[in-house]
């Protein structure tokens, strides 16, 4: 199978995993919110949130793992031989020694600190026993998903990024099901605990049956931890945890600011905005997901012109994406909140064009940031955390003075003064990849959508009343769509995705005609 086959078969089963998981949870937020009490539902939000942070004490392995994995397994359409089988079990041999000493230690880092922290915040002695209850609970099931990215990196690492992405979808479908159902047979935040505290250890033992199918020589072998693989491990994986650390203080921390600064009532509307924007920024970087192994693979062996055409191709769509969002946003952003939410949740446009460009900018940077991590290149997290004090330090001076936008502004800035520039600078260096080239093959082709979409879309909507929130969200999407569809056709796109379209829609038109012939036949 071709990458590039690969590539789009990935990145269409993590679209249709996130759109999934997007409309699952939309339909769990409300059962929740009428199921359970204003506490208790107060009291669950918080532990998932706390939980998250339990993910982060990988210390960065997962990534750079699939990333070395993807390096000693070699071509996937190739046998696999002896030495290669010895490489890979030395160096999951040594990861799974990393990955059980983090686990126990987010466990018990994790259980000490939610004990402590909950005595806090959950004054009601009954209320806390549950909470506490909830927490240990959760505390071990998120160990079990820790513990887990071990297999799921090595899945990824081997080329078998679309099969990863389904278990991922099928687990997450399942589990939001079950939610849903334990609510509404009366269920509270302890048996929702019980049920991601079970998906995650099938999900853990369903990637290890999956190896052992699809790789059962390298599972069967029985290696020891090597010296040389744990450090050719975690010199990396560290690098990466503190770009990690530098990102969360870049992007996460608008929410303490609005609470000192302004009223807590404004962090709803705010981050309605945000999330909207957010979600398209996540889908524009799934190409860079679905691909960062094969750039993996590629570099390693030494073929740096098919390295060339990936990135190129892949920023451009993804970005292509991005823009393509941001630009039906900037037209009716305020109507689709309305939409959404109902009257009086927008946070206004300064805030929302603010979003819309750092958001641009921060699809751009990852993309070429992904790219050349996966040249074993990381030596980004220096300049991520300058970006996160400098974040930290613009938002306290603007957000007294300018409010929300004060806030979002701080992110921006901080952006445009650290990453922005340098990430896009050393990343094309490390691909060797000419700015002129960049330029005229990614910049170039997205910056004429974002213009084409935003003309078309503000044209189709700005005689409609403002009040015509439905009105102004149906046209601006319909004619955005269709502009989109021409952008990427006529500039996005290039000859082989083009041609390839046309191969599918001539296949699928011939499967249809012959379903028809045999329905007519048999009517």
């Amino acid at each position: 199978m071709a990458v590039n086959r690969r590539i789009a078969i990935a990145l269409s089963t993590m679209w249709a995993s996130r759109a999934i998981t997007i409309v699952l949870g939309l339909l769990l937020v409300p059962v929740l919110f009428h199921r359970l009490s204003g506490s208790e539902l107060g009291t669950w939000l918080l532990l998932g949130q706390a939980g998250s942070i339990v993910g982060f004490m990988d210390f960065g392995m997962t990534n750079v793992l699939a990333r070395l994995v993807a390096f000693a397994s070699g071509d996937p359409d190739e046998p696999a031989s002896t030495a290669r089988d010895l490489q890979l079990g030395e160096l999951i041999a040594s990861a799974k020694r990393l990955y059980r000493a983090a686990a126990a230690f987010a466990l018990v880092v994790a259980l000490c600190g939610g004990w402590l922290f909950l005595s806090h915040v959950v004054p009601d002695a009954d209320a806390l026993a549950r909470a506490r209850t909830t927490w240990i609970i959760l505390c071990f099931g998120f160990a079990i998903q820790l513990s887990g990215g071990l297999w799921s990196a090595v899945v990824s690492g081997l080329g078998l990024v679309a099969t990863a992405a389904m278990i991922g979808t099928a687990f997450s479908i399942a589990t939001l099901a079950l939610m849903v159902a334990t609510v509404l047979l009366g269920g509270g935040m302890v048996s929702l605990a019980v049920v991601m505290l079970i998906s995650s250890a099938v999900q853990r033992h369903a990637t290890i049956v999956l190896l052992r199918r699809r790789e059962p020589r390298l599972m069967a072998l029985r290696c020891g931890p090597k010296r040389t693989a744990v450090i050719a491990l975690m010199v990396p994986a560290l690098k990466y945890w503190l770009t990690e650390v530098g990102a969360v203080l870049l992007l996460r921390t608008d929410q303490l600011f609005i609470a000192s600064f302004q009223d807590p009532a404004q962090i709803p509307a705010y981050y309605a905005a945000y999330s909207l924007i957010y979600n398209l920024a996540l889908i524009s970087m799934n190409i860079g997901d679905a691909s960062f192994v094969y750039v993996s693979k590629l570099w390693r062996e030494h073929d740096p012109r098919t390295v060339h055409g990936l990135v190129i191709r892949n920023a451009r769509i993804g970005l292509g994406v991005m823009v393509s969002g941001v630009a039906v946003m900037a037209s009716i952003g305020d109507a689709v909140i309305t939409v959404w939410l109902g009257p009086g949740h927008f946070v206004g446009w300064p805030v929302l064009l603010t979003f819309c460009a750092m958001l641009v900018l921060f699809v751009q940077q990852s993309l070429l940031l992904g790219f050349s991590r996966a040249t074993e290149n990381e030596s980004y997290a220096p300049c991520y955390l300058l970006a996160g004090a400098l974040n930290i330090w613009i938002t306290w001076m603007l957000a007294g003075r300018l409010g929300l936008l004060g806030i979002a502004l701080g992110t921006l800035l901080a952006q445009i003064l650290t990453t922005n520039w340098f990430i896009p600078r050393s990343g094309l260096r490390r691909l060797r990849i000419a700015w002129q080239a960049y330029v005229a093959e990614v910049l170039g082709p997205a910056s004429l959508t974002f213009a084409v979409t935003y003309v078309v879309v503000f044209l189709a909507t700005h005689s409609i009343p403002a009040e015509q929130s439905f009105a102004r969200v149906a046209v601006g999407s319909g004619t955005g769509l269709a502009s989109v569809c021409v952008c990427f056709w006529t500039l996005i796109f290039d000859a082989a995705i083009r041609d390839h379209v046309r191969d599918e829609v001539r296949a699928f038109a011939v499967c249809a005609a012959r379903w028809s012939r045999r329905m007519a036949r048999s009517a």
